[in-house]
C-alpha cells in the first residue's frame, strides 16, 4: 500500500511566468586566453551570495575550440560580451553535449538591473 499526501489549499503553485528567468544573458561572446581568441555562444545567469558577499555567475557555453582553452597556462581566462569588458573566467566540466560550463566571481560580464533598496529610518 502506497500513502500520498494530497494537496491542500495551503500548498502554494507557482507558475511558470513568476519564475525568475534561466538566463540573465544568451548570445554571442568572445572566449580568449593570451593570443588564443574564439567565438562563442554563452547562456549565462548569477546571484549574490551573502555567504561570502560577492556576485557568483556562471552559465554554459559553446563553441569549437573551447577545449584548447581549458589548458591552464600563464594567461588568465577571459569572455568578453559584445561591448563589454574582459572578465576572468573558468571553464569547468565538460557536459555530455560537449559544451562546457563557465562561472565567475564578481563583476558579471552582462550588464545587471538597478536594484533599489527601501532603508527604513530608525
Amino acid at each position: 500500500m502506497r500513502w500520498s499526501r494530497r494537496p491542500t489549499s495551503a500548498d502554494t503553485w507557482t507558475a511558470a511566468d513568476e519564475l525568475e528567468p534561466d538566463t540573465l544573458y544568451s548570445g554571442a561572446a568572445t572566449l580568449s586566453r593570451g593570443e588564443v581568441a574564439l567565438a562563442v555562444t554563452v547562456h549565462l545567469n548569477g546571484h549574490f551570495e551573502p555567504l561570502d558577499g560577492k556576485y557568483h555567475w556562471h552559465g554554459r557555453i559553446v563553441g569549437d575550440g573551447v577545449e584548447t582553452l581549458k589548458l591552464p597556462d600563464r594567461h588568465p581566462l577571459l569572455l568578453t560580451l559584445v561591448g563589454g569588458p574582459a572578465t576572468p573566467a573558468t571553464l569547468a566540466e565538460q557536459d555530455p553535449w560537449g559544451n562546457y560550463r563557465i562561472a565567475g566571481t564578481g563583476t558579471p560580464p552582462y550588464r545587471l538591473e538597478p536594484v533599489e533598496v527601501d532603508v527604513p529610518l530608525r
